[in-house]
């Protein structure tokens, strides 16, 4: 059984000059660390490092809030009634724009953790 994450961006990503695919790949341990939270029964570890580093960490899970098309067209499938299919769509709109222009928060707690890692490993 394997792990991945599949990486969604804006187009926002080419105004920044980010648009290069390897800039934004990530590495199959920081997959384990962002699912880590949903499967353990103690703090997960990229949230001890958070409290370590005294880094809010949060911006980072957040990133695996963004609605997946297939997934909204397959909730939309099974909904009951015209009710659940607009709050679905609703609620989908609502974890978009919780998340967009944050590339930039993003870059800067990855440096900031890379950064006070780096120092308390020093």
């Amino acid at each position: 059984m394997g792990l991945d994450i599949l990486l969604q961006t804006e187009i926002e990503l080419e105004t920044k000059g980010l648009d290069d695919y390897n800039t934004q790949s990530l590495s199959r341990e920081f997959c384990n660390l962002i699912c880590r939270r949903d499967i353990v029964d103690h703090e997960a570890e990229l949230d001890q490092i958070g409290r370590l580093t005294n880094v809010d960490v949060s911006c980072i899970y957040q990133m695996n809030m963004y609605p997946d098309e297939g997934d909204i067209a397959e909730a939309i499938e099974f909904a009951v009634n015209e009710a659940e299919k607009e709050k679905i769509l609703a609620e989908a709109e609502i974890s978009r724009k919780a998340i967009t222009g944050n590339i930039d928060t993003i870059l800067q707690t990855l440096n900031a953790l890379l950064e006070k890692l780096s120092n308390i490993l020093n």
